[in-house]
């Protein structure tokens, strides 16, 4: 397809480690069924199924991976691997749909957590900045441990991995815990159920949305080096941007209408901080 080349034979070809891909599926597996309780943990302790939903929205998102892949010139070894998802020339296995929900889920439930437990704007910014390490960490260990590999002209590269993606996946991270913190307040019950919906938009949006001058660049017609390295640096500019923006909802200072624990007054269920009415719950300052 002119403008979406496959790699050389060198790497299409190329099997997938089987050893490499059985440790990541159990792995993934273990984690998948730790965030579906803790899943359940969040309507117990915080009586919102917001958790639950994050959970499955991030797994449903991991359907617009074949279309970051496509434009990234990402490619997943496949001799040997167990597609889930086939099209285009290309695949994604089980193991890599999966982990949208340990990596995006988790790590934005985490977040949450922290917006909860009080953590100021500064903290969140921390744990940002520690995320995007654990990121690019994580992806130099399975390309070198022989699952995937990006091929042509990638800038900003370490150990074979381009760095320019990994603003991306913090802001994803970070936008589902601040927009989790503030949606907990403004929509419950029932109603936050259909928020599923926005698990491919969130994560397409900011893998492919922010990368477009990357993309771009990757795809065009005998692109400079010059113009590959600003355009690296550009979608992570544009990441870096949005998770600022993101990190303005959060109070410089924290959170003082925290998500406690849920108590039982009078036949109803209530937070400590929080008011009932009309048997609806309310939280101060949440509007």
């Amino acid at each position: 397809m002119p403008g979406i080349p496959l790699p050389g034979p060198d790497i299409a070809n190329r099997p997938a480690n089987q050893t490499s891909q059985l440790v990541l599926e159990i792995a993934v597996a273990v984690a998948v069924v730790l965030m579906l309780y803790v899943g359940v943990r969040v309507r117990q302790r915080w009586g919102t199924w917001l958790g639950l939903v994050i959970v499955i929205a991030t797994g449903f998102g991991s359907g617009v991976e074949l279309l970051f892949n496509t434009t990234a010139n990402f490619w997943y070894y496949a001799p040997g691997a167990h597609e889930l998802i086939t099209s285009w020339g290309r695949q994604v296995p089980a193991w890599a749909a999966g982990s949208y929900i340990p990596f995006y889920g988790g790590l934005g439930i985490l977040g949450w957590y922290l917006i909860e437990r009080g953590a100021s704007r500064l903290t969140l910014a921390l744990y940002g900045l520690a995320i995007y390490v654990v990121f690019i960490v994580t992806e130099i260990v399975l390309v070198g441990i022989g699952l995937y590999a990006y091929y042509g002209d990638q800038p900003w590269q370490i150990a074979s991995f381009p760095i320019w993606i990994s603003a991306a996946n913090v802001a994803i991270c970070l936008t589902i815990a601040v927009g989790a913190s503030r949606i907990s307040r403004g929509i419950t019950g029932w109603r936050v159920w259909p928020l599923i919906g926005f698990g491919p938009v969130l994560i397409g949006g900011y893998l492919v949305g922010s990368s477009w001058p990357m993309i771009t660049a990757l795809k065009g017609d005998n692109p400079s080096t010059a113009q590959l390295w600003l355009s690296g640096a550009a979608a992570t500019v544009i990441a870096v941007a949005c998770v600022a923006a993101i990190l303005g909802l959060v109070p410089r200072r924290g959170r003082t209408d925290t998500l406690l624990p849920r108590q039982r007054v009078s036949g109803d269920v209530r937070q400590f901080g929080a008011t009932a009415e009309n048997g609806v719950r309310t939280l101060p300052g949440g509007g």
